[in-house]
């Protein structure tokens, strides 16, 4: 992936300041995939729906029942995809600079989708803070705002405070879908609660 590619959402990841779609950079930190790529080294083993990079978080019932949630949510909305990374960072890490990298050097989603027509969603739950960060595609970003992936990212807060890592994750899958399904209901009354197709790719 080049170096040149744009930040994948409005605000800088690390510092949250306002940008351009087209910056390559942040204009007040200068954060960027590059420097991303230098703080985390080489890109882990990762599955399309779900990873535990701990190989110790979750059983392998709560993974199935993950994996199965995320299906059930690409059922309602065809043209997303949504994976979770469990992970546990390192001091000095930052979880939404973490995501960031993630979300743009492994190919969660079979889309060829940049820009306006990507629809994917990536929760990483770090077990280090007790804490999750969502991030989405340019093509979700009419439909959910920065405030709103930091508030449905907290629904797994309860669970996280208690080490229950899967039933956290699985409140932040449902409460995702919900508002997903209400902000389209919104904007495109009278439609299904779908992702529109009419601006979604076309599967590779």
């Amino acid at each position: 992936m080049p170096v040149d590619q744009p930040l994948v959402e409005t605000r800088c990841p690390s510092c949250g300041a306002p940008q351009e779609t087209t910056a390559s950079s942040c204009t007040a930190c200068g954060f960027n995939l590059d420097l991303a790529k230098q703080r985390f080294g080489a890109i882990p083993r990762y599955g399309i729906h779900v990873t535990d990079s701990t190989e110790a978080v979750l059983t392998l019932s709560e993974y199935r029942g993950i994996e199965r949630r995320l299906k059930q949510f690409e059922n309602q909305f065809p043209q997303s995809r949504f994976s979770v990374f469990f992970t546990a960072m390192l001091p000095g890490q930052k979880l939404e600079d973490y995501t960031f990298w993630l979300f743009n050097s492994c190919h969660f989603t079979p889309f060829d989708s940049k820009l306006s027509n990507n629809f994917a969603l990536l929760l990483t739950v770090d077990l280090q803070s007790r804490s999750a960060c969502l991030m989405i595609g340019y093509g979700l970003e009419p439909y959910l705002s920065a405030s709103d992936l930091e508030a449905l990212a907290g629904r797994g807060l309860p669970a996280f405070r208690k080490a229950r890592y899967a039933d956290g994750a699985r409140a932040i899958i449902a409460a995702v879908g919900a508002e997903l399904r209400k902000r389209i209901r919104e904007r495109e009354p009278g439609l299904p609660a779908r992702v529109p197709a009419s601006a979604a790719p076309s599967p590779s």
